[in-house]
């Protein structure tokens, strides 16, 4: 953590930039390719209704993992167990979001399970807003557990930051 405090940017803007890489990049490339012939060649109704609609649900979901991973990254390296806590997370949510929901709603322990660790609505509710259609209600819980959300990331990484002691520089005295 010295190295990215080192730089004179603030840290959390710093980490994201250079995590980005070259697959993630050509990721997004693909699946906004994918969105737009999806608009023409599949979507029904008025296209500029379905993409701001659909262009909401993502940006809306984006926020909620953004702040979900700041969180669990925070809080995984307060407790020291940095890389160990945020490989289970980053893999249980990676296995759990590939499958549609449809899997898990028999189990109603592993879908509350699942609802608890972030997945509701990072995977589930913005996929069933996307395939049955979204209604106020779905559009209302997004936006407040989302938004409030990234807001709880952004002061538990000030709130961890303020906290962080370098062991570089107790070692230099």
């Amino acid at each position: 953590m010295d190295y990215y405090l080192s730089f004179p940017l603030h840290p959390l803007k710093f980490l994201a930039l250079t995590k980005i890489n070259i697959f993630g990049l050509g990721d997004l490339f693909f699946s906004i390719v994918a969105f737009i012939l999806y608009l023409f060649f599949y979507a029904t109704g008025n296209l500029w209704i379905v993409f701001l609609s659909r262009l909401g649900i993502i940006f809306l979901g984006s926020i909620f993992s953004i702040g979900f991973v700041i969180i669990v990254s925070s809080i995984s390296f307060y407790m020291d167990k940095w890389s160990l806590l945020s490989q289970v997370v980053r893999e249980f949510s990676v296995s759990f979001g590939l499958y549609p929901p449809q899997i898990y709603r028999s189990n109603k322990v592993l879908f509350t399970f699942i609802g608890v660790l972030g997945l509701y609505p990072m995977v589930f509710l913005p996929y069933n807003m996307m395939t049955k259609g979204a209604i106020w209600t779905d559009w209302f819980v997004m936006i407040v557990i989302c938004i409030p959300t990234f807001g709880l990331s952004l002061w538990v990484f000030k709130k961890w930051l303020s906290r962080y002691n370098s062991g570089n520089l107790v070692m230099q005295m």
